[in-house]
């Protein structure tokens, strides 16, 4: 792989970076949420659909960290 490539890699490893912390940030808010919804909504649509967003959200953030890992490797 030339330097060229190696670089533009490396621009998207930043913002993929970038990207897991925004995502991260919005499920670890969105988990503080949760854990202090109220003992009597909790098992609520709405209580179910913030769960489901923040397990979600953390698929995402390791799907991410994959990609990471798997660009990083393709650099070597």
């Amino acid at each position: 792989m030339n330097a060229k490539r190696r670089a533009e890699l490396s621009e998207a490893v930043l913002i993929i970076n970038k990207a897991a912390l925004i995502v991260n940030k919005v499920c670890d808010n969105e988990r503080d949420a949760v854990d202090n919804y109220p003992d009597n909504l909790q098992g609520t649509e709405k209580y179910e659909a913030m769960e489901y967003a923040a397990e979600s959200l953390d698929d995402a953030v390791e799907k991410l960290e994959e990609a990471k890992e798997s660009i990083e490797n393709a650099m070597k």
